[in-house]
């Protein structure tokens, strides 16, 4: 494996693990149970991730455009994150965060370290 390679690798599994979480739940509530893809967000985040992986593979392409489309599957994980939270104490509905949102993030997170270290490991090496 090419060390100077080895945050885009990293990169490519955090990505990857944003569409693996897919298969989870996206949220549950009173034993109704959404999966990540059929929840609306969910798609824009995979959209962003599946990008973020075409370019992550396209080495012609300056790597930092993938940062880009990460950030917004960042974005999407936060935000729900926030909004089911906040639906709890709101309207006192409990909802509870599931797996496939927990995944979205920490790939999403996973991706981003694998990025920044990919930008700086070249950097230095120049």
């Amino acid at each position: 494996m090419n060390q100077k390679e080895t945050g885009r690798y990293i990169a490519l599994a955090g990505a990857a693990l944003v569409l693996i979480g897919g298969a989870f739940d996206w949220d549950h509530a009173a034993g109704f149970h959404l999966k990540a893809y059929e929840a609306p967000d969910w798609m824009i985040a995979a959209g962003a991730a599946v990008i973020a992986i075409l370019f992550l593979l396209i080495k012609k392409i300056p790597i930092w455009i993938s940062l880009f489309f990460i950030a917004i599957v960042i974005a999407v994980g936060v935000f729900d994150f926030y909004a089911i939270m906040s639906t709890n104490s709101d309207e006192g509905i409990r909802i509870s965060v599931g797996q496939g949102l927990y995944l979205t993030i920490a790939g999403g997170i996973l991706a981003t370290i694998g990025i920044i270290s990919h930008i700086v490991k070249n950097k230095s090496a120049e």
